[in-house]
């Protein structure tokens, strides 16, 4: 029964109205006393916030230092690097900072919060190219006599070698603030960091080397700057501020040096960048920023999770993961008879034969006999992935140990045995001695080789790189080599050594080559493309327009015409053979090679199109939605699927008008989440996509393309597909796409495209409604004016219709030359 009360008016409310009521006033109590009890607990910069003013930065004289707080916080500070305390004399008043200072900044709130700041003050330092640096940290950490990390202590004895007990050896991680100053004096990061000694027998030198890392419990899970430019990452979980290793108080940039030469190469390298650095306050040299190899590195670099990775150090050292799947490798190595071609295209299976080329190859040049201390390499634990090896420390090479190291025979040292001697024991050169057993290998090494000869390093190209990123120093070396006492001719001497090496290396090298491999005199060629493609040769020089080389006259080189989208092969100038692919001895391209394109459009263009994507995707795997958007059956016949580094042969079918196939990577996993799907699913992809960026094209077994699509998105946890919202939309625009959260809609219309033909339906039939209404209108009126009046129900209709509409529609009641009905004429 419902119990009403009577209100004014004769409005009535019942009684569940009214508890609705007090509902609702209970609740904007109870959210008033919780918005009062929480006064105190909101985000910092709401409820404990202070300003410190000017920040910090660059000053070309004396500052003053004002610290405004709300009242009752006490504010305490240093400017020695200490960490501010309670137990201090309070700030009182504004402060003079007369010399380059690190200022630290404690808040102490009533509620008894504690917020830190840190600001460093250049005052009147000389202005540099370089990016600048600050760290601050109690000096003590660093430098106290018995217990510093950063001096040999008491229990050294001083041979400064590894395991001579200095302190400097400890691997102990302490929090330090960190800035980092852009080339415009902007202040791009500035927070706390994990800070260890880092490197090797270069923790001896009287400047020594850091290792950063960006820690939840520090304020910062990430350094979220590109602080190597386009090329490099976003983000750094871990950086090296390195002294230039076993380079120091040399050219200061070997090993930066050496990496960036071969940045293009099928190389893992660590990114460089030079900057100064201040420790409390107090300049500290020349630093290299570079990046720090370990799982994270190898996960950003290559997008894969750091968790499920092996990563091996040295010979078996893990540093992540198992030794297993190497131990498989080693045993395949040494037991198999790799003379054979078909055991070693299942090596290839194991190990990126190209990535391990480049690494020696660069090695040998650099005459970086250290590499044999310096290795590590890793594997993605998935069933096709391969071991890659990654390119550090090289500084040992480039003439680092004798003006005339560009003479030693490299090649040597790294292919043959020498028992357990240092520096290159056998175990270090063994996949190498192996893998040259192999013919087929043994020639794509040499011409790979001198590939690397005719292009990167050719002198002129090496002289120019090092002469930049020695200008860019330049200014630089003189305040470094005045802090650390290092003469001021020694940098000059370094340059003129490399300079020379890089003059002198190829020669020496093709004459180790010949030695080792029992080779005959070098041949010029030459290879020429027109426009609609190029010229790979020996599946590793692009040649887009002209190339001249030289390259060994017993070794044949492989030659492939490749064409660009929409372009197709249209033979060869210079040679009678007219397929795209050949293998040929340069004496026969002495007299030059030219190959011709011609434009191509393919039959299935606009026909088959990619529909929908679905990347990075555990539970399903990968997959990619193709649709024959025509209204006839299309074969599939030598299509291939790819993305940047990847390709996928479909098999031959024939897919019906308006037919979908979907592509997997693992057509089981998908076929799990997905059972109701019904139309073909063909895989495995043997790969995945990238959840953030990729490039995936649909195309002829001859490259012609069929259909292309990239994406540039924000990756995200939660699975999610990409959408085209019409066919018939130019699918190269991301913006004819949707990104859709789900497992997307394999094997049907995408939900943009239904909603879009179900609107068009809709607009079509309102046209057509509103022609018929039209028509009838027109109809209606000529009855009208032909029969002289409206009929009865036109009438009452009329009727009913408000003034303004009558008046409107008043015509209709006038007969032709006489007044309107029912009315008398005049």
């Amino acid at each position: 029964m419902n119990i009403f009360v009577v209100f004014t008016n004769n409005d009535y409310i019942c009684a569940s109205q009214i508890a609705v009521l007090m509902k609702n006033l209970l609740f904007l109590c109870l959210l008033s006393i919780w918005a009062i009890a929480v006064e105190g607990q909101l985000p910092p910069s709401a409820q404990h916030n202070f300003s410190v003013s000017p920040q910090g930065g660059f000053f070309s004289e004396s500052v003053e230092i004002h610290i405004d707080v709300p009242d009752l916080v006490k504010v305490y500070y240093t400017t020695n690097g200490q960490i501010p305390s309670s137990r201090q004399k309070p700030y009182s008043s504004p402060f003079l900072i007369t010399k380059t200072t690190v200022v630290r900044v404690l808040a102490v709130f009533p509620d008894k919060k504690r917020r830190y700041r840190a600001y460093t003050y250049f005052i009147n330092e000389a202005q540099s190219t370089l990016p600048v640096l600050s760290l601050s940290l109690p000096p003590n950490i660093l430098f106290d006599p018995d217990k510093g990390l950063y001096v040999e202590g008491p229990k050294s004895t001083h041979a400064k070698k590894f395991g001579d007990h200095s302190n400097y050896w400890s691997t102990r991680e302490i929090p330090a603030h960190f800035e980092f100053f852009e080339t415009d004096s902007s202040e791009v990061f500035n927070g706390l960091v994990g800070l260890r000694i880092f490197g090797g027998i270069s923790r001896t030198f009287p400047q020594k080397s850091f290792a950063l890392v960006a820690r939840k419990k520090y304020g910062h899970k990430w350094i979220k700057y590109p602080i190597f430019g386009e090329r490099g990452l976003k983000k750094y979980k871990y950086l090296v501020l390195r002294n230039s290793g076993s380079d120091w108080g040399r050219s200061q940039l070997r090993d930066g040096f050496m990496t960036t030469l071969v940045q293009d190469w099928n190389i893992t390298k660590q990114d460089y960048r030079p900057a100064q650095l201040y420790i409390n306050g107090k300049y500290w040299g020349l630093y290299n920023i570079r990046e720090k190899v370990n799982r994270t590195f190898v996960a950003q670099h290559f997008d894969v999770d750091k968790g499920k990775i092996d990563l091996i150090e040295h010979r078996m050292t893990i540093k992540r993961g198992s030794l297993r799947e190497y131990r498989k490798l080693l045993q395949f190595i040494q037991q198999t008879d790799l003379s054979k071609d078909r055991n070693f295209a299942r090596l290839e299976t194991m190990m990126d034969v190209d990535n391990f080329m480049d690494q020696h190859i660069a090695q040998i040049y650099f005459n970086n006999t250290d590499a044999g201390g310096n290795i590590k390499f890793w594997r993605e634990k998935t069933p096709a992935a391969k071991w890659r090896w990654i390119l550090y420390d090289t500084d040992w090479g480039f003439g680092l140990n004798g003006r005339k190291d560009y003479r030693k025979n490299s090649l040597k040292l790294f292919t043959e045995k020498k028992g357990d001697s240092w520096p290159l024991p056998d175990w270090s050169t063994l996949i190498l001695r192996k893998l040259l057993t192999n013919k087929h290998f043994e020639n794509r090494f040499i011409n790979r080789f001198s590939d690397r000869l005719n292009t990167t390093l050719k002198p002129e190209n090496v002289k120019d790189l090092l002469g930049k990123m020695a200008a860019h120093i330049k200014p630089e070396m003189p305040r470094h080599q005045k802090r650390w006492g290092i003469p001021r001719s020694q940098w000059k001497r370094d340059l003129a050594v490399m300079k020379r090496f890089a003059e002198k290396r190829p020669e020496y090298i093709v004459r180790h080559m010949k030695y080792k491999f029992g080779l005959d005199s070098l041949v010029p060629i030459r290879i020429e493309s027109t426009d609609g493609g190029q010229v790979v040769l020996n599946d590793n020089v692009e040649i887009k327009d002209h190339y001249v080389g030289k390259y060994f006259n017993s070794v044949p080189v492989t030659i492939k015409a490749v064409a660009d989208n929409g372009f197709q092969f249209a033979g060869w100038e210079g040679l009678d053979w007219q397929g795209e692919s050949l293998t040929i001895l340069p004496t026969e391209l002495h007299e030059g090679l030219k190959a011709r394109f011609k434009p191509y459009i393919h039959p299935l263009r606009d026909k088959l199109v990619i529909n929908e994507v679905s990347a990075n995707n555990y539970e399903s795997g990968d997959w990619v939605e193709l649709l024959n958007y025509s209204d006839e059956p299309v074969v599939l016949k030598d299509l291939l699927l790819r993305d940047a580094k990847h390709e996928f042969l479909l098999p031959e079918m024939t897919l019906p008008k308006h037919g979908f196939v979907i592509v997997c990577e693992d057509t089981v996993s998908f076929r799990k989440i997905h059972p109701d799907v019904r139309v073909p699913v063909v895989g495995n992809l043997g790969f995945g996509l990238n959840k953030r960026k990729e490039k995936i094209g649909l195309f002829s077994e001859k490259y012609a393309v069929i259909d292309e699509f990239d994406y540039n998105v924000e990756a995200k946890d939660e699975f999610q597909t990409l959408a085209l919202l019409s066919p018939n939309l130019d699918n190269a625009r991301f913006e004819n796409w949707e990104i859709l959260d789900g497992l997307g809609t394999p094997g049907q219309m995408n939900p943009y495209y239904v909603l879009s033909k179900i609107q068009a339906t809709q607009a079509y039939y309102s046209k057509v409604g509103l022609m018929v209404g039209i028509a009838f209108i027109l109809l209606l009126i000529l009855y009208v004016k032909h029969s002289g009046g409206m009929p009865l129900w036109l009438e009452r209709l009329y009727a009913r219709l408000p003034a303004k509409m009558q008046s409107r529609l008043s015509f209709l009641r006038k007969k032709k030359g006489v007044g309107a009905p029912n009315q008398p004429n005049h």
